[in-house]
């Protein structure tokens, strides 16, 4: 079926093969593994296991993490306790702002976990934090807007513009505003933005956003308008 390509001949002359693309060997990893104490030991506390390996944290276990969430044939209670342990991992070691640093890369993970795993109960708070780690924690700012882009996206969206529409802080009007765009690259600039909000509402509600007495707050209720028409 083309998933195999033959790469060349062991030492005993026999033929090597391996998958045509890392994402076929990706996915039927997933599909092989039914319990995620494979990627991290359900047992953990503070402090590393002995003879367990930690896969949570290893850049080629990512993709096949994130499709065994995807998986609809293994229990929900299963991926919801997955994704409680990662939000609550701890590494024994310094913290920073309450949260240990292989700590945040386990809540990262979380986060992109949920675009597969939808209706995860604990979605909303986890987008929740990570819109407050890419305002006030500088020094998890970047990877923040990272988890933000990989996060599940209506719910990314939908937080962003309620922090839009009712902060009065300009910095984290600006922030938002930035992650905002970049989520969703049709307002990747004012002039975008307005244009959309011209297409897509009535002349009468776009001049009474427009007449607010913010210029950031009348451009998102035009934009709140504009997503909730289209994502529902």
């Amino acid at each position: 079926m083309g998933w195999l390509n033959q790469v060349g001949i062991d030492t005993e002359r026999k033929p090597v093969y391996a998958f045509f693309h890392a994402s076929f060997q990706e996915y039927f990893a997933a599909t092989a593994i039914d319990d995620w104490d494979f990627f991290l030991p359900r047992h953990h506390k503070n402090k590393p296991i002995e003879n367990k390996q930690y896969r949570i944290f290893t850049p080629q276990w990512k993709q096949t993490i994130l499709l065994w969430f995807g998986r609809k044939d293994l229990p929900k209670a299963q991926k919801e306790a997955f994704i409680q342990a990662l939000i609550n991992f701890q590494d024994g070691c310094v913290k920073y702002k309450g949260k240990s640093f292989y700590g945040y890369r386990a809540y990262f993970l979380a986060a992109a976990a949920i675009a597969e795993f939808k209706d995860c109960e604990q979605a909303d708070p986890i987008v929740k934090q990570i819109v407050d780690w890419e305002l006030y924690n500088s020094l998890m700012r970047e990877q923040a807007k990272v988890a933000l882009q990989e996060t599940e996206r209506i719910k990314a969206i939908a937080a962003l513009v309620q922090l839009l529409d009712t902060s009065q802080d300009q910095d984290t009007r600006r922030y938002a505003a930035e992650s905002l765009g970049k989520i969703d690259k049709r307002y990747n600039s004012m002039y975008e933005f307005i244009w959309q909000c011209a297409q897509n509402l009535p002349y009468p509600e776009f001049y009474q956003a427009w007449h607010q007495p913010f210029l950031a707050t009348r451009l998102l209720r035009s934009l709140k308008s504009i997503l909730f028409m289209r994502i529902f």
